[in-house]
């Protein structure tokens, strides 16, 4: 298994080396999601502010790694600036076989960790990455090659506060050997009052946690840390950012709700 992966990421990164796409970034933006109507009382205020983060890979390239060395890839505000042709990027391999055990074991479950400070939103994933069979539906013309299904976990100081189950997402053109998804992951401050985890004083520990769903289709490596492919999160994105992208409301426990 060690070897398979090492071997697919190896091949997916140095066919990566002739890309010359590069993620488009934006300027920090601010504004209030509670107390906006009632100005003349700040002390309902709560303000987020827009900040981009981007995944790196651990010690070892491949994150499916993490089974030997105990590291996972991470996210920060450290903009990758080296390219494949470097020696930059890192993969993990992602397969659903999870379903089969109910669990979500790291050798196959991506998961990154990091942090922020402050309140948080929304969150706005934009992902490089290649899926093999939905790549080869498309090369033969098929409409199921068109879109990839994830199921995506985000835990804040280890309490899960939002899911996507099965979210079907676009596959859009990432560059000439990747593809990549964007979607949106909503209402986090709400989630986090809910928790009792607004207002924090300092930041949160977060990871995240992204997997294609269809045991035999949707396994994908997904690849991040390079110029070519800068895989990234961004937190309190603004409104026009997330209009017209996939993503469920957060739904309280105990309710019911649609997906948008």
């Amino acid at each position: 298994m060690r070897h398979l992966v090492r071997l697919s990421i190896l091949v997916v990164l140095a066919t990566l080396a002739a890309l010359g796409t590069v993620a488009a970034h934006g300027g920090e933006h601010c504004r209030l999601i509670r107390g906006a109507e009632t100005p003349d009382d700040a002390s309902d205020d709560v303000e987020v502010c827009r900040q981009q983060q981007w995944f790196h890979q651990a010690e070892s390239k491949a994150g499916n790694a993490v089974v030997l060395d105990g590291q996972l890839p991470t996210f920060d505000t450290t903009e990758p600036a080296t390219s494949v042709t470097g020696g930059a990027g890192g993969g993990y391999l992602g397969s659903s076989l999870y379903q089969l055990f109910q669990e979500h074991p790291q050798a196959v479950h991506p998961a990154f960790t990091g942090s922020f400070d402050g309140p948080v939103d929304n969150a706005l994933i934009e992902f490089f990455l290649f899926p093999p069979h939905h790549m080869a539906l498309q090369a033969a013309g098929e409409p199921d090659g068109d879109n990839f299904r994830v199921d995506v976990w985000l835990y804040a100081d280890g309490v899960e506060v939002a899911s996507h189950v099965d979210l079907t997402v676009p596959l859009e053109a990432g560059g000439d050997a990747v593809k990549k998804v964007r979607f949106a992951i909503p209402d986090l401050y709400d989630a986090l009052e809910f928790n009792g985890l607004d207002g924090k004083g300092e930041p949160y520990d977060l990871e995240l946690r992204i997997v294609g769903t269809g045991i035999a289709t949707n396994g994908a490596l997904w690849v991040y840390d390079t110029t070519e492919v800068a895989s990234s999160i961004v937190f309190n994105a603004t409104p026009e950012e997330l209009e017209g992208l996939p993503g469920m409301p957060w739904i309280p426990p105990g309710t019911s709700g649609n997906a948008l």
